[in-house]
């Protein structure tokens, strides 16, 4: 015969499999169910975090810096074994994962805006047929100074001069208008129509 037991949070009978052992308690188990038990666990962890957050901000700040190294390798590796992800979206999602790891993303900024930018790159290489990266004009991880992910901190940049940047602060294809949005949307785009018909002359 299957021993039940009352839930004493959700006064449900359950098999006995149903509950966590504990020595402790009269019935060798503990008197909330399982599924009980694991949802207060989960909401005392989310308000732990919530009344903690200065304390959890701070000790994942720490990693970062002391990480740093290990960090952009384990970036580096992830990007060389996932070149097929050149969707606008997926660039963009892993941007705002490495910006979020940084901590350079301001709890003001407009995603909608940079999402713009992104589509807009993808727009760009689909028409001229020219592979653009979305690129961060003060390296998110700079060596003396980090920069912010902000729209008008965003260039779009070709493979090859993205990566002949590496970390440094180099206006290459770099919008001077970050006042208005659709002037500088307006700016960059003609950027890199100009670059593309400098390629095709050469």
């Amino acid at each position: 015969m299957t021993l039940m037991i009352k839930c004493s949070k959700c006064g449900e009978q359950k098999e006995l499999t149903e509950f966590h052992r504990n020595k402790s308690m009269p019935k060798g188990h503990h008197s909330y169910c399982k599924v009980c038990r694991h949802g207060m666990d989960g909401e005392r962890k989310r308000q732990h975090y919530h009344d903690n957050k200065a304390r959890y901000k701070a000790r994942h700040d720490k990693w970062v810096v002391d990480n740093k190294e290990k960090l952009n390798a384990y970036m580096r590796k992830w990007n060389k074994e996932n070149k097929d992800y050149s969707d606008s979206s997926v660039r963009l999602t892993r941007s705002n994962y490495r910006a979020r790891l940084l901590n350079a993303t301001p709890a003001w900024v407009d995603m909608d805006k940079i999402k713009i930018i992104y589509k807009l790159a993808k727009s760009l290489e689909m028409e001229l047929g020219i592979k653009f990266h979305v690129d961060h004009v003060h390296p998110l991880n700079g060596k003396n100074f980090s920069g912010l992910h902000t729209w008008w901190n965003l260039q779009l940049l070709p493979p090859e001069v993205n990566i002949a940047k590496s970390n440094k602060i180099e206006n290459i294809i770099l919008p001077r208008v970050p006042d208005n949005f659709e002037t500088y949307l307006q700016e960059v785009e003609n950027l890199c129509r100009t670059y593309a018909n400098k390629e095709c002359k050469n």
